[in-house]
């Protein structure tokens, strides 16, 4: 019983020491008087802050291009989402399979959107760099 409640205790610091930090970030991500600052004062900064936001928009944009384009048509095509309404007697015995691969196939896309996302933001912790 007291170990469960130590547990407890910890969990709430670091859940307390977690939603600190995560104002504090947002609070420093809201400072955008700063910014605006700092490129009035450098043209170069300027330049590359312009050049970061193109370049992960055009990731951003291209990301999208090649899932609708590309991921999505060859998802479809290689995992069927549902058997046709004239299926025969054969076809209805993999029922099961197809609901099962039909959930995969939303599974593989929603992983693709979250991959995309890591990617956009570690090209963005990597421009910072330059």
């Amino acid at each position: 019983m007291e170990v469960s409640k130590r547990s407890v205790m910890a969990m709430r610091t670091k859940l307390k020491q977690a939603s600190l930090l995560w104002v504090l970030g947002f609070g420093q991500a809201c400072c955008l008087h700063r910014v605006v600052i700092l490129c009035v004062r450098s043209r170069k900064l300027l330049i590359r802050t312009g050049q970061c936001f193109l370049l992960n928009g055009f990731i951003f944009l291209g990301s999208l291009f090649v899932l609708k384009s590309v991921v999505i048509p060859v998802l479809e095509g290689m995992l069927p989402d549902q058997c046709s309404e004239n299926s025969s007697q054969e076809l209805s015995l993999f029922a099961g399979i197809l609901k099962f691969y039909s959930y995969l196939r939303a599974g593989l896309i929603q992983l693709f959107y979250v991959s995309m996302q890591l990617m956009n933001s570690y090209s963005t912790s990597i421009s910072s760099f330059m």
